[in-house]
């Protein structure tokens, strides 16, 4: 929802209604008792020539995604906004909501390869988001936002972005993605399938590996979820990834042997089945040849 949107929509009267009980006038300016919600001062809803502040628009956008049912809201703010937390909790607990979660994330620094890309405002040299979109591609940029945790500064390098190489995380995934495909649509052209297999052709040191690791994906998942921590995600599929181009280097999967290429199918299925859902839920594409 754009703020130009919640501005000119009712959600602004809404929220002045709420905190009505809660606001007063000061020097042709109306106020928001913040101070009785352990703000450290009181805050200005509408300024005395009309305009309404941010803090007010901020409130509305608040209301408007409680009233379409989400019941926690989590926010992702930058290293200079810590002092506007307070404020937003007393306003939301003043309308009676407080699940409400700020996460501080640093900055992010743009390289090209080893050289710094030197941001300024008074020069207008910047990057939009749009055009390291259309640059780099929104993969890639989904996946090296989520490989750093929020408290460490991301350095996004923009030709690495670009490879199409495994040292390129977003490639290593997609490109396994790609391989798992390969191999069920091959064997399907050998009219071999993977219904019935016997799970003793996968007791070796790599199956077993690639096994145990994929066991884990619900509790990743959970995990990630549960500790506001999305980067386990991507780190887990990498680790899959890892073993997965390995084991496909080492072992024919489908080969002459039709039991044992039921059984290595299996495996390359399940593989399939947790990369494909673990770059879906990051929002990231899953070509199926590259």
């Amino acid at each position: 929802v754009r703020e130009s949107s919640i501005r000119k929509s009712n959600k602004i009267n809404e929220v002045l209604k709420k905190l009505s009980k809660y606001t007063y006038e000061k020097e042709g300016a109306l106020y928001f008792k913040s101070t009785l919600f352990e703000d450290d001062k009181d805050r200005v809803l509408i300024k005395k020539d009309g305009e309404i502040t941010y803090f007010l628009a901020d409130l509305a956008y608040h209301l408007d995604k409680i009233e379409r049912g989400f019941d926690i809201l989590i926010n992702i703010w930058g290293p200079d906004h810590h002092g506007y937390i307070n404020r937003m909790k007393a306003g939301l607990k003043a309308m009676g909501f407080e699940n409400f979660e700020v996460i501080i994330a640093q900055q992010v620094n743009l390289k090209m390869g080893e050289k710094p890309f030197r941001v300024s405002k008074r020069k207008e040299i910047y990057y939009t988001m749009d055009e390291l979109i259309e640059e780099a591609g929104k993969d890639a940029i989904r996946m090296f936002m989520l490989l750093k945790t929020c408290d460490s500064p991301l350095d996004f390098d923009i030709e690495l972005a670009k490879k199409t190489a495994s040292e390129n995380p977003v490639y290593y995934l997609q490109y396994m993605h790609a391989r798992c495909v390969n191999v069920r649509k091959f064997a399907m052209e050998k009219g071999i399938d993977c219904e019935k297999f016997n799970e003793n052709y996968l007791k070796g040191e790599e199956e077993r590996k690639i096994l145990v690791n994929l066991f884990y994906f619900k509790d990743i998942i959970e995990k990630s979820a549960i500790l506001r921590a999305p980067h386990l995600l991507p780190y887990f599929l990498l680790e899959i990834a890892g073993s997965y181009h390995s084991y496909y280097q080492s072992k024919r999967i489908v080969g002459e042997d039709k039991e044992v290429s039921k059984a290595r199918l299996a495996l390359n299925n399940a593989c399939e089945y947790v990369i494909k859902n673990g770059l879906k839920i990051m929002g990231i594409d899953t070509p199926e040849k590259m």
